[in-house]
């Protein structure tokens, strides 16, 4: 047998026939058309409240369409390639097919709203062809994995199978799928306490193509025409189009950050980024900074220019840079924070090393996250509630217990694996807890509801002790039976 086969029979509910999904977009599409009534049943209230119920079952059962899962064994068995089958978590849905059924079965709908509701007629609502462009109809499958390997880390992977094998629509942000990346930059250039970092292409481009078709697909030729003045109109102040700098800041991002909490709970953050390719930015903004007297400094290989005025934040400030060779565009808050900051970097600490020596050699992008600090989150608590004091080591346990390994230091990586846009993750979590404790959470939830009503009732009803005798009054002298 197949590794890839499923035998078992608990797995059947799996293999959804088409001719029953089919049946429910056919129930769905009858009870949007129902028999002919006269015009005075339809102005009835007991008519239009029937239509309402029909118009919510109907998107119930269409949603219900989404989420039935079929499993074609060559869809299967090229994503179970990407993941790990023997670990402790598998998961595969396959989506082909469906964006185009519930596309039709959804525009069905709206046509029966749009009757009822003519304004909406001037709104061109094709689902279907909304499913295409923000790029879900190129999903085939989705599986995910996860696997214990050693020290306590947890291999985590998420896979999209796309059906024209290449990202479309808003996937398209990740960037070209042939220009991988070999460095985790970001966190070689962080000082080793920022608590996060990413390096990635991010292509902003991306989002612009949707929005125009969008705005063509909602509004017809006038939405095209609006879109397209908007994105030629310049930045105030330059001759800079938003096109442009759209363009401009779509590349190779480098970004690093900290975030600390006092005991107030006010939180400080620094922020470091650095976009590649995107140093003329800083020519094409000058009419502007100097509108604004700002001053350019010129360096040996680019310009420095101080824009604190922009951020009038307390300790904050908001300085720019910019490197000819290489060409980068950088912006940073903190000018004593940074890579030529003093001190080790976030890559050679223990915790990163620990866990990136699991991350694939190339990948369109690199993302890093540190521990949270509960326990200073828990003293932040006590000193500003000291009521809630003696709670506290059963919430600090508590949340250990739940999420406790969420909050332990995380990495992870996408990339792009014949034809499957895969992310590979690694950390104390796996995706069998993140399961387990979406239905905990709820469960709690609920017992907190019904907890917290009769606590407060028991508290109005038995006495408070204090620990210090009263004394009688002459009052309770004279009446004893009080």
């Amino acid at each position: 047998m197949n590794k890839y086969e499923m035998p078992h029979p608990e797995r059947n509910w799996l293999r959804i026939k088409d001719k029953q999904r089919r049946s429910i977009i056919d129930s769905a599409l009858l009870l949007t058309n129902p028999t002919e009534t006269t015009s005075s049943s339809i102005n009835s209230q007991p008519d239009t409240i029937m239509r309402s119920f029909r118009y919510t079952l109907t998107l119930a059962l269409v949603s219900l369409v989404a989420l039935l899962p079929r499993v074609p064994a060559e869809t299967f068995e090229d994503i179970s390639t990407h993941l790990d089958t023997d670990g402790t978590f598998f998961g595969f849905i396959d989506f082909a097919g469906d964006g185009h059924e519930l596309g039709q079965a959804l525009n069905s709908i709206y046509s029966e709203l749009v009757v009822h509701q003519p304004m909406l007629a001037f709104v061109q609502m094709d689902f279907h062809r909304l499913f295409e462009t923000l790029g879900f109809s190129s999903l085939q499958a989705i599986g995910v994995s996860s696997k214990p390997l050693a020290d306590g880390i947890h291999a985590n992977r998420f896979a999209l199978s796309l059906q024209n094998g290449e990202p479309e629509g808003l996937l398209r942000i990740y960037g070209d799928p042939s220009k991988a990346i070999a460095t985790f930059t970001a966190a070689e250039l962080a000082p080793a306490d920022a608590t996060g970092a990413y390096t990635g292409n991010l292509q902003l481009d991306a989002l612009k193509d949707v929005v125009v078709t969008l705005m063509t697909q909602f509004m017809g030729p006038v939405g095209e025409i609006l879109a397209n003045a908007k994105l030629e109109e310049t930045l105030p102040g330059t001759n800079l189009r938003y096109s442009a700098l759209i363009d401009t800041l779509s590349g190779k991002w480098h970004i690093f950050w900290q975030e600390e909490m006092d005991d107030t709970f006010n939180s400080t953050i620094k922020v470091w980024l650095r976009i590649e390719g995107a140093a003329t930015l800083a020519d094409r903004l000058k009419p502007l900074a100097d509108a604004m007297q700002f001053v350019y400094h010129q360096t040996e290989n680019g310009v420095q220019a101080d824009l604190s005025s922009l951020l009038p934040l307390p300790g904050y400030g908001l300085y720019m840079e910019t490197s000819n060779e290489p060409d980068s565009f950088t912006l940073y808050t903190h000018a004593d924070w940074g890579p030529d900051s003093s001190g080790p970097r976030l890559s050679e600490t223990d915790d990163f090393r620990r866990l990136a020596q699991y991350l694939p050699t190339e990948a369109l992008n690199f993302t890093y996250t540190s521990a949270f600090d509960i326990h200073s989150l828990l003293q932040a608590i006590r000193l500003n509630s000291p009521e809630l004091g003696p709670y506290l080591p059963a919430m600090e346990k508590t949340l250990d217990l739940f999420i406790g390994d969420f909050l332990k230091p995380a990495i992870s990586a996408t990339c792009y694996e014949k034809d499957v846009l895969i992310t590979h993750n690694y950390a104390a979590y796996s995706i069998k807890q993140a399961t387990m404790l979406l239905p905990a959470a709820f469960l709690g939830g609920l017992t907190a509801a019904a907890a917290i009503p009769m606590l407060e009732s028991m508290d109005s009803v038995l006495p408070k002790a204090t620990g210090v005798e009263e004394t009688p009054t002459d009052a309770d002298a004279e009446n004893p039976a009080n």
